[in-house]
């Protein structure tokens, strides 16, 4: 199919709502009635690829983003965001474009409305963004994220495991890991003030403590106190209140915290 004839085809199932013509890399422009947040037009391009038509939008939504807003990296909410784009819109994002196969001539329609849907949800990601002058959005340090991590990496989990201390006093810990070669009880640690803190590392240190003092059983498990250290709240004594009895790791460094974990 020529340019000339995917235009026509296009303009055929689209009206008059939605101008198309043919641009200068060989592709068809769609012109929808939508606009982004700023009122930019939302255009949408045709085209035909080794794998037949698709609708694109050449990277358009993804550079608004980038020279709209203080945009640097997704954050593992917006990731999640992107994810639910892709699966309820049908149209994939990939180095920094989003594109809808279509299967045939008759769903060139489909392919647009796709795209240009995508694209406005994508815009909205600059409504999950920090203002100037506000600090970065923390990544999320919370049960359900750190299991989604640890699900990644393939290290089996328990969530909520309750062991008991030395004075019999029962601690719940945030995750028991079984990975090959070295089990541990995971705490997490999150707060945000310097008072809570400090509230946050005295109460995780009294459960290793305790649980430290059990006489050592036939499969000891190491103890890792995980500071959420994103937000700069903690001072060196709340490190220091763990260290005699846990390990500590730190959510901002991940890959220290994956060795300590499947290193025995």
């Amino acid at each position: 199919m020529t340019p000339g004839e995917l235009r026509d085809e296009a303009a055929r199932q689209l009206g008059p709502q939605y101008p198309c013509s043919v641009a200068g890399n060989g592709t068809v422009r769609v012109t929808t009635p939508l606009l982004l947040p700023d009122r930019t037009v939302v255009e949408v391009f045709l085209a035909v690829g080794e794998d037949g038509l698709f609708a694109t939008d050449l990277g358009d939504a993804h550079g608004w983003l980038w020279c709209s807003t203080a945009w640097e990296d997704f954050t593992p909410k917006q990731r999640r965001l992107l994810a639910g784009i892709e699966r309820s819109t049908g149209a994939q994002f990939a180095n920094g474009e989003f594109k809808h196969q279509c299967r045939d001539a008759e769903s060139l329609a489909d392919g647009i409305h796709a795209v240009a849907t995508a694209m406005l949800r994508y815009a909205d990601l600059s409504f999950t963004l920090p203002l100037d002058g506000e600090p970065p959005e923390r990544p999320d340090c919370t049960r359900a994220e750190v299991a989604r991590w640890l699900a990644d990496r393939d290290i089996p989990f328990r969530a909520g495991e309750l062991v008991r201390g030395c004075s019999g006093r029962s601690w719940e810990a945030d995750f028991a890991t079984e990975a090959p070669r070295a089990a541990a009880l995971v705490f997490l640690l999150s707060a945000d003030s310097a008072e809570t803190a400090r509230e946050a590392a005295a109460a995780a240190a009294s459960a290793v403590r305790d649980i430290r003092e059990v006489p050592n059983s036939a499969a000891p498990r190491r103890l890792i106190a995980l500071f959420d250290d994103a937000v700069n709240v903690w001072q060196p004594a709340d490190y220091k209140l763990l260290e005699p009895s846990a390990r500590v790791a730190r959510w901002t460094d991940r890959a220290k915290l994956e060795r300590i974990l499947r290193d025995p």
